[in-house]
């Protein structure tokens, strides 16, 4: 009944306010499929006059703020114009149109498979890491390209302060969380100073915002709002692989963080030492900030700690045995 109101919505024009981007209709659309995420409506929509299809995406709680994100993510993707297909490539929807009064934006719908039903699928640890290397190449395309924004994000130790208040109560109570909040307290002198270059951030780097179609692998989701460290990008992703490793027959039983790592960074371009501890200080950061988060939606908190607890021990065990002095 749910997913029937919802097509109805959905299928309406004045939902979206968006027109056609084949023909400029006005006329609604026929939904192939519809969802809702945390921050955004989403559908497959074909255009009732000519059938084109195309991807919608409208921001929940319409403001002044939601409007500039959405208008930001219109204007990064209509500048990037599907990406860049040489070497090092990535490649992105293009986008068609932006509507400022329902914070909504038409773009390319892309057949294919997530990244992460790829990794659930994989049989075997070899298509597991030809997914981790498919990712890395993405991102280090990503990265290359040149910068369409000046503005620099907040730095590592900032970013600790900030996360510091929220995750105290669960530092209290989770031993694990304390360890791991001192640790990123202990080591931020030896990687907050290191050389490393600026570059545009996805925002949102995870398997599920990369889309695996004929034409190659596309991003989705970019944000491009700033520029920071590049391994804030891989720290999020690996962190995102860790948590749900256990959906991905090829991992499910491994608890070695080192092989995974290593397969994302040489394929990202630099598995040093440096770069292995900063991107182990990002993997804890994000660890430990998406436990907060996800303790405030509806799962059972004794089912978030253990996975979360179990996860950053595995991390912490890694930088035990790997880390620089």
């Amino acid at each position: 009944m749910r997913t029937v109101v919802l097509r109805w919505i959905y299928e309406n024009y004045s939902f979206w306010d968006l027109a056609c981007h084949a023909c400029g209709g006005r006329g609604g659309w026929r939904t192939s499929f519809c969802s809702w995420r945390s921050n955004s409506y989403i559908a497959v929509a074909a255009c009732r006059l000519c059938g084109a299809e195309q991807f919608l995406k409208k921001y929940r709680r319409p403001g002044n703020g939601t409007k500039s994100i959405a208008q930001s993510e219109y204007e990064v993707l209509r500048h990037m114009d599907g990406g860049v297909g040489s070497e090092p490539s990535f490649l992105l929807p293009r986008v068609y149109h932006f509507a400022g009064t329902t914070c909504s934006l038409s773009m390319e719908y892309l057949q294919g498979e997530s990244m992460d039903e790829r990794m659930r699928r994989a049989r075997d640890r070899k298509e597991f890491e030809e997914c981790l290397r498919l990712s890395a190449a993405w991102l280090r395309g990503l990265h290359a390209a040149p910068s369409i924004y000046d503005k620099t994000g907040n730095d590592c130790e900032t970013l600790l302060q900030q996360l510091e208040p929220d995750c105290g109560p669960l530092a209290d109570r989770n031993t694990t969380a304390a360890q791991v909040l001192a640790r990123l307290r202990r080591n931020l002198s030896k990687i907050k100073d290191l050389p490393v270059e600026h570059v545009l951030l996805h925002g949102d780097f995870k398997p599920s915002n990369l889309i695996c179609a004929a034409e190659g692998v596309h991003g989705i989701d970019v944000g491009l709002r700033f520029k920071n460290p590049g391994l804030m990008d891989a720290g999020q992703f690996i962190a995102n692989v860790l948590v749900n490793r256990r959906s991905m027959p090829a991992i499910a039983g491994d608890h070695e963080v080192a092989p995974i790592l290593d397969v994302f960074l040489e394929t990202y371009g630099d598995n040093s030492q440096p770069t292995r501890d900063f991107a182990a200080w990002w993997l804890l950061y994000f660890l430990l900030s998406r436990w907060q988060y996800d303790l405030e939606g509806w799962k059972p908190s004794i089912f978030i700690d253990r996975i979360y607890a179990v996860t950053l021990a595995d991390v912490m065990a890694f930088c035990d045995r790997t880390a620089s002095p």
